[in-house]
C-alpha cells in the first residue's frame, strides 16, 4: 500500500496534467497545496475529538493566526463547501477539500508557507 501523501501526490500530478492540458498552468505552491488537500490523512485533529477552526489551528500552528486570516479562511471554506457538499451522497465529516484551512498546519511544518501573508 502507498502511503496517503504518495497517493494525494500522484492525485494532485493528475489534476495538474488536466489543467495544463486545458491550457492552465499549476505553480509549485498550487501543486503543493492540492498534494496537502488531497493527502490529508487528519494528522493534525486535537486529540481526536472535534475541534472549532480556531482550536484547531491553536494546536496545528506555533502561533496564533489572526482573526482577519481565520475569517478568509473560513470564507475559502464555505465557497468549497457550496460547491462540493451538494455533489456528496452522504455528508460524513469536514474533509480537507470542503475546507483547505485544515492543511495549513502541514504547509507550514513543510515550509511551503512561512507568514499569513
Amino acid at each position: 500500500l502507498l502511503p496517503r501523501v504518495e497517493i494525494g501526490r500522484r492525485q494532485a500530478l493528475y489534476i495538474a496534467t488536466l489543467s495544463q492540458a486545458c491550457g492552465h498552468e499549476v505553480s509549485d505552491g498550487l501543486l503543493e497545496l492540492i498534494t496537502a488537500i488531497l493527502g490529508f490523512t487528519g494528522e493534525w485533529f486535537a486529540e481526536g475529538r472535534v475541534a472549532d477552526l480556531e482550536e484547531y489551528l491553536d494546536v496545528g500552528l506555533d502561533n496564533r493566526p489572526s482573526r482577519e486570516s481565520v475569517a478568509q479562511w473560513r470564507a475559502i471554506g464555505d465557497a468549497c463547501r457550496e460547491i462540493l457538499r451538494p455533489r456528496l451522497d452522504a455528508f460524513d465529516r469536514y474533509s480537507a477539500p470542503e475546507n483547505p484551512a485544515i492543511v495549513l498546519p502541514e504547509l507550514f511544518a513543510n515550509g511551503v508557507v512561512s507568514t499569513e501573508a
